[in-house]
């Protein structure tokens, strides 16, 4: 039993976003976002039933429609059926969502026949994704090459299979828990927030209908029966009449327009939104879609599309001038011009730290993953199926084809008193898979007036946001701590959401002094945390720093302390990458005697690029 659609209160966005896919599965689906308790998963339930019932083949086992027979429907008996709602569990596996070979057919006959996944379910109905935030990347990628496809492909474990597999795809989402990689929001249709209710009756009243609901779900229903049998008749006119439904000339340059002023890249927010408006249109009884429609619409198509505008070229360089002759004299008693105590620095003058390769590190590589790839291993369904091997213990994650091969190499198959494939305890195989490669980067970021001018700062503010998108990019966590004055403090723990990341970065203070061995020692302890929730992810710190600390712990002299801290990040695993910020003639160069202690990079920050940050720690 669903909570009635016609039953949730406020949350017209969503509401009408969801209608909109109901009544044009070919718009793509919708991407919720919110705080838990927005009604986001009651509303997208709500919408199934809603739906018309589906006519399709009772025999098939993909519920085939009518004009979308698949290779495996044998005789064809059309039903009407309610509308699927399927929901993709978090930890669900590529051969749940997919397919797999049919265990019992293969064992007990010798057939190899396709199980079907949750998207044969799906077809016809709604495949609903719930914290899709937090799905594998390569789970998501398949779920919506499928969802525009229509077609779900299985090529694996020995079978070929190809059968239809259209839905409306709805993904929920908090965006505290993460975000989703641009690539993956494009492929929404539509995007909206569910936001937080902030009208007390209204709250009052969202309350008092979810206890009712909670206490008599049926009596419940039946209160809203007649506003949800409305809903489902508008639904049904305006399904029949989408066909008939025109866009004149001029507003679909318009829409255009409308995308080139926003920088949307590539083409799908123009088609999303000339269907979203025709769709609009047809629940509204009117023939044609108008610009009231545009205006509408456009934001659920542009919210996660809209582009940042192109930057201006930059200004020609300026003639250099030469400089004035000075007597001999005054360029004896002169000293150069300095700047926050730090004399000016030329970043040509000097080369990046070489990185040796001693037998410690080595070891320490060799053991090490490497690429997007973690440590392959058994018995863990996350990850691609890379090879397959013998069970140290009790089997999980069968590997059927490799198992039915070991059987039939045996001679498994040649028994004269039965057919099929008989399978001994030595013919099991069990997967093996390599989960993709997390990392945490944690930046250690040196806040104090030993950093030079606010400029500078500035310049590592914008390195350190470059550094942090290529991070979210690859779905890793990254953390910040900022030191100065006399302690340290954890501005962002380790998240992967981008807005939070751009928040606390632009809004760091600076000066006092450099308590650097504090800032080390609580980047040991978050990255403890880290370990605690996360067994898997690899830890890494990067220091931003000019390596000339004023405070250290326990008494320690503070270059000493900070040593010692340094010393137990790298006995602890951390990867670490050095980032020297100090200028001038006079240096202490300590940041590049650390990197040459550790065996660590060590880079000047006009150096530092953000594509070059993972690949500087998979090599270190």
């Amino acid at each position: 039993m669903h909570y009635p659609f016609a039953a949730i209160v406020g949350q017209e966005d969503m509401k009408l976003a969801l209608l909109l896919n109901g009544i044009n599965p070919g718009i793509g689906g919708v991407l919720i976002s919110g705080v838990k308790g927005s009604g986001k998963s009651s509303a997208s339930r709500g919408l199934a039933g809603l739906l018309p019932p589906i006519r399709a083949n009772a025999n098939c086992a993909f519920s085939c429609a009518p004009g979308d027979l698949c290779g495996e429907c044998g005789d064809v008996q059309i039903e009407e059926m309610p509308t699927p709602f399927v929901s993709l569990p978090l930890g669900a596996t590529e051969d749940r969502v997919l397919g797999s070979i049919d265990l019992e057919k293969a064992v007990r006959r010798g057939e190899k026949r396709l199980d079907p996944g949750l998207l044969a379910r799906a077809n016809g109905g709604i495949l609903y994704l719930d914290e899709v935030n937090l799905l594998p990347d390569h789970l998501v990628d398949i779920l919506l090459d499928v969802a525009a496809s229509g077609v779900n492909r299985v090529e694996r474990e020995g079978i070929s299979v190809r059968h239809p597999a259209r839905f409306i795809l709805i993904g929920t989402m908090n965006p505290e828990e993460g975000e989703l990689r641009p690539q993956l929001l494009d492929r929404f249709g539509l995007s909206v927030r569910a936001g937080n209710i902030a009208d007390p009756a209204m709250r009052s009243e969202v309350v008092r209908r979810a206890i009712a609901f909670e206490r008599d779900p049926d009596a419940f229903a039946g209160q809203w029966s007649a506003e949800n049998d409305t809903l489902r008749e508008k639904i049904r006119r305006a399904k029949e009449r989408l066909p008939d439904i025109v866009i004149p000339d001029a507003i679909a340059e318009g829409i255009s327009e409308l995308c080139c002023r926003e920088n949307v890249e590539g083409l799908r927010a123009d088609i999303v939104i000339r269907k979203s408006a025709m769709a609009l249109a047809a629940w509204e009884g009117r023939p044609a879609a108008g610009p009231e429609d545009i205006a509408r619409v456009q934001e659920f198509a542009l919210a996660h599309r809209r582009g940042d505008p192109p930057q201006p070229p930059p200004p020609p360089p300026r003639p250099k001038e030469r400089p004035k002759e000075r007597p001999q004299e005054q360029l004896e008693n002169s000293t150069p011009p300095q700047e926050d105590g730090l004399r000016r620095f030329d970043p040509q003058s000097e080369g990046p730290v070489p990185i040796p390769q001693p037998e410690a590190r080595m070891r320490r590589s060799q053991n090490a993953p490497g690429g997007r790839g973690g440590f392959e291993q058994t018995g863990s369904r996350l990850g691609p199926y890379v090879r397959a091997r013998m069970p140290k213990g009790k089997p999980s994650d069968l590997a059927l084809d490799a198992t039915l091969r070991a059987a039939v190499l045996r001679g498994g198959s040649k028994n004269p008193d039965a057919p099929g494939i008989f399978i001994q305890p030595g013919d099991i195989r069990v997967k093996v898979r390599k989960p993709p490669l997390r990392r945490l980067y944690l930046f250690v970021l040196d806040a104090s007036r030993s950093m030079g001018a606010r400029r500078r700062m500035e310049l590592t503010k914008g390195v350190l946001l470059g550094l942090l998108d290529e991070a979210y990019q690859k779905r890793d966590e990254v953390g910040l701590i900022v030191f100065q004055g006399t302690d340290a403090r954890l501005i962002l723990p380790p998240t992967r959401s981008v807005r939070r990341v751009q928040q606390s970065v632009r809004e760091l203070p600076t000066g006092g002094k450099t308590p650097l061995a504090q800032g080390l020692r609580m980047a040991g302890e978050a990255l403890l945390h880290s370990r605690r929730r996360h067994p898997g992810i690899l830890p890494s710190v990067v220091l931003v720093s000019d390596g000339r600390p004023t405070a250290g712990i326990g008494g320690l002299d503070p270059i000493r302390s900070a040593e010692r801290e340094l010393h137990h990040l790298s006995q602890a695993g951390a990867d670490l990458l050095f980032v020297d910020t100090e200028e001038g003639h006079l240096r202490l160069g300590m940041m590049g005697t650390w990197a040459r202690g550790l065996n660590v990079p060590c880079l000047t920050l006009e150096e530092l690029r953000p594509g070059r940050i993972r690949r500087l720690l998979d090599a270190a």
